[in-house]
C-alpha cells in the first residue's frame, strides 16, 4: 500500500506521477489504484493480523 500527501488537491496529479514513476523504476512491483475500496485497503494495510489472501 502507497499513500500520498499533497498540501492542496491541485497537487495530487504531480503526487500520484512520482508514484507511477517510482513504480515503474523497480520494474518489480505491481500495483493498482483502489478506487473505491480505499476502506478495504487500508484495512489490509494494518499490522493487526487481517490477511485477505488466507482463508
Amino acid at each position: 500500500m502507497v499513500t500520498v500527501t499533497a498540501r492542496s488537491a491541485a497537487e495530487l496529479p504531480d503526487a500520484r506521477q512520482e508514484v507511477v514513476r517510482a513504480i515503474k523504476a523497480t520494474r518489480s512491483i505491481r500495483m493498482r489504484p483502489a478506487y473505491g475500496a480505499e476502506a478495504a485497503v487500508f484495512a489490509a494495510g494494518l499490522p493487526v493480523g487481517y490477511n485477505p489472501l488466507v482463508t
